[in-house]
């Protein structure tokens, strides 16, 4: 088993970001060692009771959204092999189902809020400046986790940021006055602590031991706070979005801002849900 999934791996890599190859190894490195818990010692024995058992396993414990990825990464697998001929039958078949689930809108807390959580998670943890400064540029600039993780010293340039998006597309964002003034403080600071006794790092933002901070080591931050409604960082892109529209800025700014390719996903991303609009109305209407 192993051989060929290093060899899809492999043929990933080239084609795909090094995020997007992480989180198809994971995802099939879980399914392997199901396979092997079931005794499964090949590929070709692997059937669509087993792929149905283990999505059926998954889905007590992650989300729709979640569920769906995990799902079309052994629809993408299988059918590599199938078509490579690894495999005579592919296991997949029209009986599991690929739609896209429904969109659930994201409670998205008021501006108030998100910077409240934003100052106490990063003041009661480790590396208060690194994570002030990453959390102020995911809310202030909407950057996805895995481009803040790809930031280099040289993608700073005053008060623009270059970012390596999906799809591998660069675009220019804003950096706010606030994310400014807190990363510069983290380049002087604690960055310059984590690297004094390692090698030279081109990353902008790294762990104590002076190397790139991982796309887990950002995930982190958000869940040792656990308050309000933001747990994750896509939580506060969701939130900049959002506000940005509150406030007046254009679909189109926003789509350009996110590095969306398609004006649906910024749709999708600016939804808010009927609790949301229960307490706008509280607050804003005459007659609320």
């Amino acid at each position: 088993m192993n051989n060929r999934f290093e060899q899809y791996l492999h043929t990933l890599s080239g084609r795909h970001t090094p995020e997007t190859v992480y989180r198809v190894r994971c995802t099939l490195g879980d399914f392997m060692r199901y396979a092997k818990e079931c005794d499964l010692a090949h590929w070709y024995e692997v059937t669509t009771g087993h792929i149905n058992q283990w999505l059926a396993m998954k889905s007590r414990t992650v989300t729709p959204w979640t569920l769906h990825s995990y799902s079309r990464v052994l629809f993408r697998f299988f059918g590599w092999m199938y078509r490579n001929e690894f495999l005579l039958v592919n296991p997949w078949d029209s009986t599991l189902d690929r739609k896209t689930p429904p969109y659930n809108p994201r409670r998205v807390p008021f501006e108030a809020q998100a910077s409240a959580v934003i100052d106490a998670i990063a003041q009661r943890q480790l590396n208060s400046v690194r994570n002030r400064a990453i959390l102020e540029i995911a809310y202030g600039s909407g950057l996805r986790r895995c481009e803040l993780a790809r930031l280099s010293l040289g993608d700073v340039q005053g008060d623009m940021l270059r970012v390596r998006g999906k799809g591998n597309r660069d675009r220019l964002v804003p950096l706010g006055r606030h994310a400014r003034r807190w990363v510069q403080r983290y380049l002087d600071g604690e960055r310059a602590t984590a690297l004094k006794d390692s090698l030279p790092e081109a990353a902008v933002f790294v762990s104590n031991q002076g190397t790139r901070l991982r796309p887990t080591g950002y995930s982190q931050i958000l869940k040792k706070g656990k308050l309000n409604h933001l747990t994750t960082l896509h939580g506060l892109r969701h939130a900049c979005a959002t506000h940005m529209l509150r406030n007046g800025a254009s679909i189109r700014v926003l789509q350009k801002l996110l590095g969306h390719r398609l004006l649906s996903s910024t749709q999708i991303y600016t939804k808010v849900d009927g609790s949301d609009l229960r307490d706008l109305i509280d607050q804003h209407h005459p007659r609320g």
